[in-house]
């Protein structure tokens, strides 16, 4: 019980009902292979817990980026309830150390898998929610999101767009962007398009930063601002 209350304590907050930690912290394959699976996974308080983290972490964005427009808002959601910046988080809180895996998930790397990790955090979200109410979960929000969110700022958006954006579009359709860039003078003009859609456009003092920016703008696309990365 003591990576159980280190989660705990790591919340900032003591469980009413400690069945509810302990379920989320259950993956399937803990459950399947005790009691027959009579052990409640944390399956459905992952599905729970993505909600409250997409509204909290929304609202957060809302409040510490006001006149930002939706599409930067939303890219900015995406990243930050991203699989990888959920495992990350899930470290830090002593999710990971706290984890129930079954025995064969253990043995091949369950521990580590990102997935895995993001879910269990997810499903913690849930648990102090169906605990405690809105107020546990969205201090555990602001415990590990808020502070990191400020530091990053909107620049965490130009962290290599292109390569995001490439990415993408290579997983879903085998396929890769086009940019046409020109400069008016001191400053330069992207566009990227993909098979005829223009999907965004960006300005910049160099050519890399206004394709940079044209990415950035093409992922808060609608075409991609749905896809989590999961």
């Amino acid at each position: 019980m003591e990576k159980f209350s280190f989660v705990e304590s790591a919340a900032g907050y003591r469980f009413r009902d400690p069945a509810l930690l302990i379920q989320a912290l259950s993956h399937s394959s803990f459950a399947e292979e005790n009691l027959g699976g009579r052990i409640n996974s944390n399956e459905r308080m992952e599905f729970l817990g993505d909600a409250i983290l997409g509204f909290l972490v929304g609202r957060m964005l809302f409040r510490l980026f006001p006149g930002r427009e939706e599409g930067v808002l939303t890219r900015l959601r995406a990243h930050w309830v991203s699989t990888a910046t959920l495992a990350d988080i899930a470290v830090i809180a002593g999710v990971k150390d706290a984890l129930r895996l079954g025995a064969g998930e253990g043995k091949s790397g369950g521990g580590c898998n990102p997935r895995n990790l993001a879910g269990a955090l997810e499903a913690v979200v849930a648990a102090l929610y169906i605990d405690g109410g809105i107020r546990p979960a969205e201090k555990f929000v602001n415990r590990f999101w808020k502070k990191r969110i400020q530091e990053e700022g909107t620049g965490i958006l130009l962290l290599d767009s292109k390569t995001r954006l490439q990415e993408l579009i290579q997983k879903e359709y085998r396929d890769v962007p086009e940019y046409v860039t020109e400069s008016i003078g001191a400053v330069f003009s992207a566009t990227v398009s993909f098979r005829g859609r223009k999907l965004g456009a960006g300005k910049g003092p160099s050519k890399k930063q206004a394709e940079q920016e044209a990415a950035c703008r093409a992922l808060a696309n609608e075409m991609f601002n749905n896809k989590k990365e999961r």
